[in-house]
């Protein structure tokens, strides 16, 4: 598999939420715990999905797949905060936010060269 920084950026994340996700099944937290860990190991399995895609509008939809997933592992880090279940580190969030801005920056750069090639194959051979 070609490795990217995203890729590697998104495993770390998953390390570390996994980490925590073991606290919070020893404080009885089983059903957030295990919701957190599909929603965080998905991310990762996305973008290797993507790696090997069979075209550019399935390379686009993994990317797309991995960034609501990772929502929902926002969305599960920000309920553990409020409920006050764990102490969520600032390193988890920030890298949060970084994968979530490289996969945002990636699904655009994607769907703007398809757009590019979809136009070039429309205009008509200059002779």
């Amino acid at each position: 598999m070609k490795e990217s920084i995203l890729f590697d950026k998104s495993c770390e994340l998953c390390g570390m939420v996994l980490d925590l996700t073991d606290n919070l099944e020893k404080i009885g937290q089983k059903n957030i715990s295990k919701q957190l860990e599909r929603a965080v190991t998905s991310i990762s399995a996305n973008l290797s999905e993507a790696n090997s895609s069979e075209s550019a509008n399935d390379f686009i939809h993994k990317l797309k797949v991995a960034m609501k997933e990772s929502n929902e592992t926002y969305f599960w880090l920000k309920l553990i905060n409020k409920r006050n279940l764990l102490n969520i580190e600032k390193s988890i969030l920030d890298l949060l936010d970084e994968v979530q801005r490289m996969l945002s920056k990636s699904i655009s750069t994607a769907s703007y060269n398809q757009e590019i090639k979809l136009q070039l194959k429309k205009k008509p051979p200059k002779y």
